[in-house]
């Protein structure tokens, strides 16, 4: 038999390992894998995942001489063979055969092939997470769809996210994209048409006042430098001493050509809170980044709506759109707003997961399970009768 494993992080930020066993069904004649189990991992190296691994084989009471192969995916972690988990694997049976999984093969090979060198797949793949982005990133434009979706009488299908290291991934979001296509653009319509630029632009006005008003009081620096002196001596972490500078050798007549620091905290508000603030409120990045003025907005917007070739009409679709922008001068600006990700939960206790796991991957096996069976179990496990009396 073989083992095959390979670790993730879910959505909740946890290293999950899953395992699967590999043998010959005698039944089927062929080879058969099953799901074993899903693994909490506290660490990811290789240590840690053999121990995982190797509590897994005692608790099927699976012999090690049995295991002829493994496999996982390409990362030193798992493949090194000094040390790591197929090392530590050929230490129990040093006839073991360690395959790299051809699924992670195939993928490498597309990815680099065909989504990166080729252009036009590119784009492509960069339109479909465009797509996830925008309606993904909020929860109310994500309600647009799913109105959109209810008044349609359509079934949804949640957009995917383009993986980078999972080329099923991207087919999964391709066929929501495809299923839902005419919904999506309705949804994209409308949500264009409750974009309000003017109030993005007195929001982005209204954050760099706040900024300039925090670089011209005093009292900001100081209650945040010592709420931080005061953190630092809770969790004994060692501040840093004043570095001295060094005093040019040059010759010089006046005495105010260099500036020393006298404390470590004017050295915090010159070199570091003055210099950050700064940093923001000029052209070097929120200029740079939002660069609006509400008045020239206001003007350009007013010009628009007396502009004859515009397209108009409450029908009109996004690609009209597009290519009056690309067959006229006026330019295009694009703005992004803050992506907020959606709550998620996460189930904690293992063996639920697990055997939701189990009841979803081995859906062969789930068919042909008795229910009486299982009623007749759950019941002998608590010594009170839970039937009702009819």
């Amino acid at each position: 038999m073989s083992l095959i494993a390979d670790e993730t992080s879910d959505i909740g930020h946890h290293e999950q390992l899953s395992i699967f066993l590999r043998y010959f069904d005698e039944t089927k004649k062929c080879p058969t894998e099953q799901f074993l189990c899903l693994k909490l991992m506290i660490s990811v190296d290789a240590q840690s995942i053999f121990d995982k691994m190797s509590d897994v084989v005692q608790e099927y009471g699976i012999k090690w001489e049995n295991v002829v192969s493994i496999c996982f995916d390409g990362a030193s972690t798992m493949s090194g063979s000094t040390g790591e988990v197929q090392a530590k694997f050929k230490e129990k049976n040093n006839r073991s055969f360690f395959g790299h999984c051809y699924g992670h093969c195939l993928n490498l090979v597309l990815v680099d092939s065909i989504g990166r060198h080729n252009i036009v797949t590119f784009n492509f793949f960069g339109n479909i997470q465009l797509v996830y982005n925008i309606i993904e990133g909020s929860c109310t434009r994500h309600a647009v769809l799913e109105k959109i979706v209810n008044l349609t009488n359509t079934k949804l299908k949640t957009l995917k996210s383009i993986s980078t290291t999972r080329w099923a991934c991207r087919s999964e979001a391709i066929s929501t994209i495809k299923d839902n296509y005419s919904s999506i653009l309705a949804a994209i319509e409308e949500i264009s048409s409750d974009i309000n630029l003017l109030t993005a632009a007195e929001i982005i006005e209204a954050l760099k006042n706040f900024l300039v008003s925090m670089r011209n009081t005093e009292e900001n620096f100081t209650d945040i430098y010592y709420k931080t002196i005061q953190m630092c001596q809770n969790y004994g972490v060692e501040i840093p001493q004043l570095k001295k500078r060094e005093v040019s050798t040059k010759i010089v007549r006046s005495n105010n050509t260099q500036h020393y620091m006298c404390s470590k905290e004017e050295e915090m508000k010159v070199s570091v809170y003055y210099s950050t603030l700064d940093h923001m409120i000029t052209m070097t990045v929120l200029s740079t980044a939002f660069d609006l003025n509400s008045d020239m907005l206001k003007t350009e917007i007013n010009l628009l709506k007396h502009t004859d070739n515009i397209p108009k009409g409450e029908k009109n679709k996004c690609g009209d759109w597009i290519n009056w922008l690309t067959q006229s001068n006026c330019g295009r600006e694009t703005i992004f707003c803050n992506v907020f990700k959606a709550l998620k939960t996460f189930m904690v206790i293992s063996d639920r997961l697990d055997s939701l796991l189990t009841i979803f991957i081995e859906q062969e096996l789930a068919y042909n399970i008795n229910i009486d069976d299982v009623i007749d179990t759950f019941k002998n496990f608590t010594p009170v009768d839970r039937r009702m009396e009819l």
